[in-house]
């Protein structure tokens, strides 16, 4: 099985724009026969927590049916970061995308205090069977608290992925606890982080996966592409 990665510099609320550079992305996935590709913390509309409310999305949101089209015709799951509109207010969602099923959402279940304000959690986590493997997500802060990191685990999970929106400050804390948690728990991990400027800070790219502590492969700071494992 070949996971992906993306990593892209969103336009801070262009989400026809986004999308366009996710199909840029998705395009190169498949090229590369990757199984799953998954896009950073709110990747369609770049991390703007201030403007939740004019940027939040529907499921039902038209926009969406050309990652669903891709997932059908390519045979790839994707998943895409986005802020989703439920009934209880607007969660930081992750939209996965599989061929031939509905869209499966998983939602940001710690936010950080700056976020509160802003967005809901949400209150399960999500195990994506791909070619026999159990993949779990994490976004940003949460995958950050090592009690995310060990139910996830102790709900049978394989592979975890990371999507998040880090800059600098930071960014080095962050890669040594996914090589610790990597290593101890016996389960690689793959981040996929924002490059380029929000309206709150600049993302500092560099996604990156490990395998047993060990960094394998990291991406530079400006680039816009996939980094790609083998399963």
């Amino acid at each position: 099985m070949r996971i992906a990665v993306a990593q892209h510099s969103p336009k801070a609320g262009a989400v026809e724009e986004n999308i366009e550079k996710h199909l840029i992305l998705i395009q190169s996935a498949v090229d590369q026969k990757c199984d799953a590709l998954f896009f950073n913390e709110l990747s369609l509309t770049s991390y703007e927590p201030d403007r939740a409310v004019e940027l939040q999305m529907s499921l039902d949101d038209p926009r969406l049916k050309v990652f669903q089209e891709w997932s059908d015709s390519s045979e790839i799951v994707i998943v895409v970061g986005l802020p989703l509109t439920v009934l209880s207010g607007i969660q930081i969602a992750n939209a996965v995308f599989q061929p031939h099923q509905p869209i499966a959402i998983y939602s940001k279940q710690i936010l950080h205090e700056s976020e509160s304000a802003m967005f809901v959690p949400g209150d399960k986590q999500l195990i994506l069977n791909i070619k026999g493997k159990k993949v779990a997500m994490g976004i940003c802060y949460e995958s950050l608290q090592e009690s995310h990191f060990s139910n996830c685990v102790a709900l049978g999970t394989d592979i975890y992925i990371v999507s998040t929106a880090k800059k600098q400050e930071g960014l080095q804390a962050a890669m040594d606890f996914y090589s610790y948690a990597s290593k101890k728990y016996q389960i690689p991990v793959m981040m996929s982080n924002s490059s380029g400027i929000t309206t709150r800070f600049e993302c500092i790219g560099n996604s990156a996966v490990w395998k047993n502590g060990v960094l394998l492969n990291q991406l530079s700071k400006n680039s816009e592409s996939i980094l790609y494992e083998d399963f």
